[in-house]
């Protein structure tokens, strides 16, 4: 079920007070037409996608149903755009258009759901435990030799690619690289 969180214009409870700004009222005014996608803050599910499905008791709120199709009202200041690219499956969330907590918590949900607990984000690798054994990580990966020129984009999101992203920049630029495992 939808659960909106219910605040005026203060920081939700779920993000640090400096990090929330609503919306400019030309963005807010942009997304009160029904059918617009847009993401909402919930209790549940910390963002979801919902649909605009009418105007709200004024221009400030908007009504909006969930995937279930239950509808509430909220206020169109603490929503924010939904844009085609957070509806893809990305390697890499800098291939997004419009980023924010929503679609990167989405997406991340998505590929864990599927088994892939690595994502990009550019250069960094995200990794999410499954809190279960995965097969390889503990591995010896292969040393690629020095003259080894290697994108790590060109492969699916994994320690090994990350890996060989490192020692081959390394490599070429002559220089140290540092990764931080946490």
């Amino acid at each position: 079920s939808l659960t909106p969180l219910t605040f005026g214009r203060s920081c939700p409870p779920n993000l640090p007070s400096d990090s929330f700004h609503p919306l400019p009222t030309a963005k807010v005014k942009s997304l009160a037409h029904v059918g617009v996608k847009m993401w909402v803050p919930t209790e549940e599910e910390v963002w979801s996608l919902v649909t605009c499905v009418e105007a709200g008791h004024d221009s400030q709120h908007v009504v909006v149903a969930g995937e279930d199709g239950e509808q509430v009202e909220i206020e169109l200041a603490v929503t924010h755009a939904w844009d085609e690219s957070h509806g893809l499956y990305h390697d890499n969330i800098g291939e997004m258009a419009d980023l924010h907590e929503g679609p990167l918590l989405h997406l991340l949900k998505r590929r864990f759901n599927n088994g892939e607990i690595y994502t990009y984000t550019g250069d960094i690798l995200i990794s999410i435990n499954p809190y279960r054994h995965i097969d390889g990580p503990e591995e010896e990966i292969e040393r690629p030799p020095l003259n080894f020129n290697f994108n790590h984009q060109d492969e699916p999101p994994s320690l090994e690619a990350i890996t060989k992203h490192v020692h081959s920049q390394m490599v070429e630029t002559q220089g140290g690289q540092a990764m931080l495992i946490r």
